[in-house]
C-alpha cells in the first residue's frame, strides 16, 4: 500500500485483527487514527502482505499495520512531529 492509497475515513486494523479506529489525517510522513484513542503513527508501518505473504487486497476503506495494538507505543510520534 502506498501513502496515496491510505484514505481519510479509512479504518485501521492492527496485525492482530484489532480495530484500532479510523484515519482522520495524514501529514508527511505520518496518519493520525482516532479511535479509542488518538494516535500518529509513521507510513512505513502500514503492511501490504499477509503473515503468509500473500498481498494484502488495497482498498479505500481498510489500512492493516504491520503491528498489533500492543506494539502500537513503539511507534507512536507526539503531534508536533508530525509535520
Amino acid at each position: 500500500m502506498s501513502v496515496r492509497d491510505v484514505t481519510i475515513g479509512s479504518s485501521v486494523f492492527g496485525k492482530d485483527e484489532t480495530r484500532l479506529g479510523t484515519v482522520e489525517n495524514v501529514r508527511g510522513r505520518f496518519f493520525e487514527v482516532v479511535g479509542e484513542r488518538r494516535y500518529w503513527l509513521p507510513l512505513a508501518i502500514i503492511e501490504n502482505a499477509q503473515a503468509d505473504g500473500r498481498p494484502i487486497q488495497p482498498g479505500p476503506d481498510r489500512v492493516i499495520l504491520s503491528i498489533g495494538r500492543n506494539g502500537l507505543g513503539e511507534f507512536q510520534v507526539p503531534d508536533t512531529h508530525a509535520a
